[in-house]
C-alpha cells in the first residue's frame, strides 16, 4: 500500500532511504516525480491552507478550535507529557488564571537529533495545521 501511495504521488515521504524498503520507496517517489503526479504536479491542492501561520495563544485555539480547522497555526506552550508520537502542551492564561492545553501529534515513530527538545518541562513553539 505504501509503495502504491508513493507511486501515485499521493504522499511526500520522509526518511524513505533509511528503512528496510528504502530503495523501492525512492524508486516509487522518483517515478511519481518523473510523471508529475499529484503532489509532484505543481498544482496546488484546493483543500490545503497555504497561507502564513496564524499566531495565537493556546487559550484562543482551545476556545475556538472549529474556526482553525485546516488552518496553519503557531503557538507556544510547555510540554507536560510526551507519549511517543505526540506531546501534551499547556499554557497559562493570566486573564482567566487558567491553564489551556492541547495534544500535538508530531509524527509516528520519529527518531533523531532535535527530538530531545520534546521533553517534559520544555517550552516549545508549535507551527502546524489543525485537524
Amino acid at each position: 500500500l505504501n509503495i502504491d501511495i508513493l507511486q501515485k504521488g499521493l504522499a511526500i515521504a520522509s526518511s524513505s532511504a533509511n528503512n528496510r524498503y528504502g530503495t523501492v520507496c525512492v524508486e516509487a517517489i522518483n517515478q511519481a516525480k518523473a510523471q508529475k503526479l499529484a503532489v509532484h504536479s505543481g498544482i496546488k491542492d484546493p483543500d490545503f491552507y497555504y497561507g502564513e501561520a496564524v499566531e495565537l495563544t493556546l487559550k484562543e485555539l482551545r476556545c475556538n478550535i472549529e474556526q482553525y480547522n485546516g488552518i496553519k497555526v503557531a503557538f507556544n506552550g510547555i510540554i507536560t507529557k510526551n507519549e511517543g508520537s505526540s506531546v501534551y502542551m499547556e499554557a497559562f492564561d493570566p486573564e482567566t488564571e487558567m491553564y489551556y492545553g492541547i495534544s500535538v501529534y508530531y509524527g509516528y515513530n520519529l527518531s533523531g537529533d532535535g527530538l530531545d527538545i520534546m521533553s517534559v518541562g520544555s517550552e516549545s513553539r508549535i507551527v502546524g495545521t489543525v485537524t
